[in-house]
């Protein structure tokens, strides 16, 4: 690992330390849409819901929350986070993600790692 990857991992470590939660997860063919399927999107485990909403998603309802994304090498953006509860479908997607940030920098396998800055009261 080189000295910048190693200070970019530390400086996420401390960050999440200090905040008490964060989310990583490794990046899947299906989150960058190498798979042509439908749900592009970062996919969340469901047992992240509080680090986005105030109350966890209850099937049968859609709900989303528009959030601030601040990526290592770009501008801050706005993206979507979305649980999706109607019909045969109960998850949680980060949307509008790919279409503001450079994606041919994230391949699969990546490790992905969310902080919120601003946690839900």
């Amino acid at each position: 690992m080189q000295q910048n990857e190693s200070e970019k991992l530390t400086n996420a470590i401390e960050a999440a330390k200090s905040i008490g939660r964060f989310y990583c997860k490794f990046i899947s063919a299906n989150d960058v849409d190498l798979t042509g399927a439908h749900q592009v999107g970062l996919y969340i485990a469901k047992q992240a819901w509080n680090i986005f909403f105030e109350e966890k998603g209850v099937k049968g309802e859609n709900k989303d929350k528009y959030i601030k994304v601040h990526l290592d090498g770009y501008y801050p953006y706005e993206s979507r986070v979305i649980y999706y509860g109607r019909g045969t479908r109960n998850e949680y997607r980060i949307t509008r993600f790919w279409t503001n940030s450079v994606n041919e920098h994230i391949i699969p396998d990546t490790l992905f790692q969310i902080t919120p800055v601003n946690l839900p009261k």
